[in-house]
């Protein structure tokens, strides 16, 4: 994370102030981008193996400031990195993430995806989503974060284009304040479903209450159990893990955005697979 300022504390110096030239890109390396007169201090404790950076800052002739820390960033080797993540749920484009645990706050959050044979050497896709890009300011000349309000929680994956036609893994990483990332989490499958799939259910069972399907899943299935909803484009609507079926499952699954059609319900369990063709209206 870096912080970049065109203006130095030296009155020689002009500021480019914003507007008045031509304005340099958004450069993703650089989280704030400010027009101020500014100096900074570096503070380094090697006892601790840990460093802290503050910049003061003076401001502009149209927003001057009395020498306030505008920045503060810091490097602390042997403090943990965030706790691993872990993905809950897809549903028509939208990947759920567990909350985030860790010593410090969340910045980052990393996805990736790519096809189920991959690797990720070379995923079909890739995104960084910070919680905080300050670039531009306001008609008040105070400094803008344009990712306010993004939502690191459901993520947004409809620009990745995904086939219907192929099975794509996902991956999620958190990275604090600190720059330390946490793992990797375990990868999640959306699957492909293809409409030569047959009704192959003995266990499983579907209906419709208003605009609420009901998936009821007994205990008797082993291991971890996935649930697919499939349009009949073969696109996957609805994609969850359910981790430990100690008892009888009814899993409520809102349909109230969904067009009246012919839908696919797919179960995956213990190397297994069972498919239900529903007609939601």
């Amino acid at each position: 994370m870096f912080t970049d300022t065109s203006g130095m504390f030296c009155p020689e110096k002009n500021l480019d102030r914003w507007g008045s030239n031509s304005t340099g890109p958004d450069i993703y390396e650089v989280k704030k981008s400010l027009d101020h007169y500014h100096f900074a201090l570096l503070e380094l404790d090697l006892e601790r193996n840990s460093f802290e950076g503050n910049m003061y800052s003076f401001g502009n002739p149209d927003k001057p400031l009395d020498c306030i820390i505008e920045d503060t960033w810091y490097g602390k080797l042997n403090q943990d990195a965030p706790q691993t993540p872990s993905i809950e749920a897809y549903a028509t484009d939208i990947v759920t993430v567990s909350d985030y645990h860790g010593t410090d706050s969340l910045m980052t959050i990393e996805i990736q995806i790519d096809e189920k044979n991959g690797n990720f050497g070379s995923p079909v896709y890739s995104k960084k989503i910070d919680a905080i890009n300050i670039y531009g300011v306001d008609n008040k000349f105070n400094p803008v974060n344009i990712n306010a309000g993004v939502n690191l929680k459901n993520i947004d994956i409809s620009p990745a284009g995904l086939s219907n036609e192929k099975s794509y893994l996902i991956r999620v990483r958190f990275r604090d304040y600190n720059l330390k990332w946490s793992d990797w989490s375990e990868t999640y499958q959306i699957p492909v479903f293809t409409s030569t799939k047959t009704d192959t259910n003995k266990n499983v069972r579907a209906f419709q209450k208003e605009k609420i399907l009901h998936v009821q899943l007994p205990a008797t299935l082993s291991g971890q159990v996935q649930i697919a909803l499939h349009d009949i484009s073969s696109k996957c609507i609805f994609n969850k893990k359910i981790e430990g079926m100690a008892s009888n499952q009814d899993i409520p699954l809102s349909i109230e955005n969904l067009p009246n059609g012919i839908y696919f319900l797919s179960v995956f369990f213990d190397n297994q697979e069972e498919h239900l063709k529903l007609l939601l209206q």
